[in-house]
C-alpha cells in the first residue's frame, strides 16, 4: 500500500521558473491538446488503484507533480469525484489562476500549498513571470473558498528576496494561513545532476550561484546517512496519461521516467519495478534524494523566533538565516 499517490492532472505549468523542469523548458512544452488528465481518466486511475489494492481509505492523493492543476479544464469534475471518496487530498498551485469552485468540492482537502518566488513584482519578473497583484487576489479567493486553516503559503527563498520574507509574513499573518519559507533549489533532476557533477552549462551555473542558496549544500549532502531510504519508495506517482512514474522528481526527458502503464501492469510488477529503477540508483549515488527531502523548511512560528540583525545572503540553515 502507498500512503501518498501523486496524480498529475495537468502536464503543463504556466510559470517559467528557471530551476524547474517545466519552467526551464517553457518553450518546449507540447500543445495543450493532450496534456490534461480528463475526469473520466482520473476516475479510472482511482478505480485501478483500488482494484490493485495499492491504496486504502487513508491514502492521500496529491493532485500535482510538474504541472499547475488549476489549468485543467475538468478540475471541477475531478474535485467532485474526490469529494465522494474518503481520502484526503493536497493541491500545490502557483495561484496564477483559480476558477470559481464551490467550497463543497474541497470537503476532503488536507492542504493547498501555494508556491511564491518572493513578495515583490521584481522577484516575480525574475522567476514565475506573473503579476503579483493577480496572485494575491487569487490567494484571497482561495482562502475564501477553502478556509484559511488549509492554506500553506510556501515562499521560496533566494539570495535576492531575503528582505521580502518579513513583509510577506506580516501580510499573511492577519489572514491566518500557514506561512513557510523553503530554500529554492534545482527542481530539475538534470540541473541538480549537472551542478553536482560539474557539468551544468556555465551561464546557468553562474546564475544559480547568484540566485540559489547553495553555500551549505555540500555539508547537507555529506550528512546523508549510509542507510538512508528515500521517502519516494513509499509513494506512487501517476502521470497525466496514466503511466507509473519512477518518482515525483523524475524528468520526462529520462528514459527511466516511467516503468509502464497503471492499466497494464500487475500489482506485483508495480511494486517490484518501483524499487528497482536505474534512475533511483543514480539519484542515491549523487545524494539528490537526500537533498530533495532534507532541505530545511521554516514555519511561521520557527521563523518568528529567529534572532533579528544583519541579513545574510545564505539562508540554508537557521543559524545562517539571520546572524
Amino acid at each position: 500500500m502507498f500512503h501518498t499517490v501523486f496524480i498529475e492532472i495537468s502536464g503543463i505549468c504556466n510559470a517559467q521558473c528557471p530551476y524547474c523542469l517545466t519552467g526551464s523548458r517553457h518553450g518546449e512544452r507540447p500543445q495543450a491538446g493532450n496534456v490534461f488528465m480528463s475526469a473520466k481518466n482520473f476516475r479510472a486511475v482511482i478505480a485501478r488503484l483500488q482494484e490493485l489494492e495499492l491504496v486504502t481509505a487513508g491514502t492521500r492523493y496529491d493532485l500535482y507533480n510538474w504541472g499547475e492543476p488549476f489549468l485543467n479544464p475538468e478540475v471541477r469534475e475531478i474535485l467532485a469525484h474526490l469529494s465522494s471518496l474518503p481520502n484526503p487530498f493536497v493541491i500545490s498551485s502557483n495561484a496564477s489562476v483559480f476558477p470559481d469552485l464551490p467550497r463543497k468540492l474541497f470537503r476532503n482537502l488536507d492542504q493547498i500549498v501555494i508556491s511564491m518566488p518572493g513578495f515583490s513584482q521584481a522577484s516575480y519578473d525574475r522567476i514565475h513571470k506573473f503579476k503579483l497583484s493577480n496572485v494575491l487576489r487569487n490567494i484571497d479567493k482561495i482562502i475564501s473558498t477553502v478556509g484559511n486553516r488549509r492554506v500553506n503559503i510556501c515562499m521560496h527563498a533566494y539570495q535576492f528576496n531575503a528582505q521580502e520574507i518579513l513583509a510577506a509574513k506580516e501580510y499573511f499573518k492577519p489572514r491566518g494561513v500557514l506561512f513557510t519559507v523553503y530554500p529554492a533549489y534545482f527542481n530539475d533532476y538534470d540541473q541538480a545532476k549537472g551542478y553536482l557533477t560539474g557539468t551544468l552549462p556555465p551561464a546557468l551555473n553562474e546564475r544559480a550561484q547568484q540566485e540559489l542558496i547553495l553555500g551549505d549544500s555540500a555539508r547537507l549532502l555529506a550528512s546523508r546517512p549510509n542507510d538512508y531510504v528515500c521517502p519516494q519508495f513509499s509513494m506512487l506517482t501517476i502521470g497525466e496519461h496514466g503511466e507509473c512514474v519512477t518518482c515525483c522528481v523524475a524528468p520526462k526527458t529520462s528514459a527511466d521516467y516511467s516503468f509502464g502503464s497503471l492499466f497494464e501492469l500487475t500489482r506485483e510488477e508495480i511494486l517490484e519495478r518501483k524499487l528497482n529503477r536505474p534512475l533511483c540508483k543514480e539519484c542515491a549515488t549523487l545524494k539528490i534524494d537526500y537533498w530533495a527531502h532534507a532541505s530545511p523548511t521554516y514555519s511561521t512560528d520557527a521563523f518568528s523566533r529567529l534572532p533579528m540583525g544583519r541579513l545574510k545572503t545564505a539562508l540554508w540553515r537557521l543559524k545562517a538565516l539571520f546572524a
